[in-house]
């Protein structure tokens, strides 16, 4: 139930966190969703979290989903696993995820695959790392910074961790 600021090796390219800059929390705890609007993106209540997914799961997640490694598209999540995930479901049961091979990020398909074994959830909320306002975490200060400055509860940089107590 903790929000987790990762930041491994380059940055990505492109409008999304694709898993090298990213916030991860868990998709089934509307509490976090709350906790990620107002504690740390410091945006609106309304706006939606998208989920980053393991691209062997689409078919038990959502209804005709395809691969979609930028999170460009959006989807129907399937009426079953909706209150499973109620953080990642958008006012019209739709979601825009991040399809994710092993081969496109081994490292974030492996976070994501972990997160499954443990909660039976094949998905994570994957936002960008920053807080409102600033723009995504370009360094390693910029995320002791975000970590100091919100409620991120630890903050993942290469093979260091930082942990609130």
């Amino acid at each position: 139930d903790k929000i987790i600021g990762w930041f491994q090796g380059c940055a990505e390219m492109g409008p999304r966190a694709l898993g090298n800059r990213s916030i991860v929390a868990n998709p089934s705890m509307y509490k976090t969703y709350n906790k990620l609007n107002t504690q740390v993106k410091f945006r609106e209540a309304w706006r939606p979290l998208a989920p980053s997914v393991l691209y062997d799961d689409l078919e038990y997640l959502f209804d005709e989903a395809d691969y979609s490694p930028y999170m460009l598209k959006t989807f129907s999540v399937r009426e079953e696993i909706r209150d499973k995930v109620p953080v990642i479901v958008h006012a019209d049961y739709t979601t825009r995820p991040q399809t994710v091979k092993a081969e496109d990020n081994p490292l974030w398909y492996g976070l994501i695959a972990n997160f499954y074994e443990i909660t039976g959830i094949p998905l994570v909320v994957n936002t960008s790392l920053n807080v409102g306002g600033e723009p995504i975490c370009g360094a390693p200060i910029d995320c002791i910074r975000t970590f100091f400055g919100s409620q991120v509860d630890a903050m993942y940089i290469g093979n260091y961790v930082l942990k609130k107590t």
